[in-house]
């Protein structure tokens, strides 16, 4: 690749040109582009009048090596957050005394979407990045598939979120129908049924992406005939069913939601001072409601914050990336890595919405670590005294 660039160096235009085309190729290491980066400077400052190109180059050269980075460095660490913490909401949800609640369905598999998300997602971008290959999707077949998977996992999480507002706009606003509508068989066919549409509306990926040539290279792309329909429509009907109309739901109905939970909560407090006689069964049910809400809320609005700018990113990119210039292309680059992990990050830190919102899910965390203490404790005591026995427990200390 050095020796393709160097062969052309008479013309520095031709230079700036594939220069930029390599930064955008994600198979291109860092180390070998920061060798070209090196060798094209000391051919440009070689040459009279190039001293614009040469900044250009080094811009260029800087603002991409960010954005490498972000991903070489910022990807492990959320991957690694993000299966810890979904696996342990998993467990921790299962463990839940109130786990025939339709919630706890939603937030179980929502938890299981999340994981996929991040093993199809964001594994895969810090792999290639890593090794400048894409292991999970080299062949014909486990591109069509790994692509199927990454963009159904994504939408089933988004559309779940939807699912639980939802809910929660039910149990707000109707509560007198609440008990009838929100409950875990429904829930269960609510998940199906997403499920279901996630699959379908991704399933389009089995014919219209496979391996394709590009130059010297074989990657996992849209196959000829469905170019235009991938980068073009596809990419809108995307963002409009992960982003702007989830977004837009989600927005609206947790409006609805803080608005009728801020006026019953004053109701609650004017009854309470004129009748004094409110039973403790009662105030706790109260409270379990208020933070069963403060909790969900949390998780929806975190959605919003990580999606809004990706909405502002595409409509920027409509308006100003035609005719822009390769160093405003680069920062859109930049830009779209950013946004695209913080989006990761949505997927990642429920575990730790969960914990900060959710009393009684950190309760119940607690108690298994406590309980695993002291099973671990006891397994230890009897292996010492009888050394081919080790004693377990299944009870889950509720």
């Amino acid at each position: 690749m050095e020796d393709y660039i160097l062969y052309d160096h008479q013309n520095t235009s031709v230079i700036f040109e594939r220069l930029q085309d390599y930064m955008m190729s994600p198979n291109i290491s860092l180390d070998i582009l920061e060798e070209v980066h090196i060798k094209l400077q000391a051919i440009l400052s070689s040459q009279e009048g190039q001293d614009f190109i040469n900044e250009d180059t080094t811009d260029l050269f800087r603002i991409h090596k960010l954005q490498r980075n972000l991903k070489l460095y910022i990807s492990p660490i959320l991957l690694i957050i993000g299966l810890i913490g979904n696996t342990l909401s998993f467990v921790i949800l299962r463990y839940d005394k109130e786990k025939k609640m339709s919630i706890n369905a939603y937030l179980s598999v929502l938890a299981l979407a999340d994981i996929m998300v991040l093993i199809s997602g964001l594994l895969s971008l810090w792999v290639q990045e890593v090794t400048g290959v894409d292991f999970f999707r080299s062949v014909d077949i486990s591109c069509k598939v790994w692509n199927v998977i990454a963009f159904t996992s994504s939408i089933f999480s988004v559309w779940l979120i939807v699912a639980i507002t939802a809910e929660r706009f039910i149990v707000v606003c109707f509560p007198l129908a609440a008990h009838r509508i929100c409950n875990k068989n429904r829930a269960i066919g609510i998940i199906v049924f997403l499920l279901v549409f996630s699959v379908c509306f991704n399933a389009h990926f089995l014919v219209t992406t496979g391996i394709v040539n590009i130059g010297s290279s074989r990657l996992c792309d849209a196959l000829d005939g469905y170019k235009t329909f991938i980068r073009k429509v596809w990419t809108w009907v995307d963002a409009t069913t992960y982003c702007f109309f989830p977004l837009f739901i989600i927005s609206a109905l947790n409006t609805v939601i803080i608005s009728k939970v801020i006026t019953a909560t004053k109701k609650r407090r004017n009854l309470q001072h004129l009748k004094r006689g409110t039973s403790m069964g009662l105030k706790q049910r109260q409270r379990r409601d208020i933070k069963l809400n403060v909790m969900l809320l949390t998780v929806s609005i975190t959605f919003c914050i990580s999606s809004t700018p990706m909405v502002i990113l595409m409509v920027t990119e409509v308006l100003f990336q035609e005719n822009a210039s390769p160093r405003k292309s680069a920062a859109l680059l930049l830009a779209r890595t950013i946004c695209e992990l913080l989006m990761y990050v949505n997927h990642s830190i429920n575990f730790f919405l969960y914990c900060i919102s959710g009393q009684s899910f950190t309760k119940i965390f607690m108690k298994l670590i406590s309980c695993r203490g002291r099973y671990h404790s006891l397994s230890q005591y009897s292996f010492r005294r009888r050394s081919n026995v080790i004693i377990t427990s299944k009870d889950t200390g509720f």
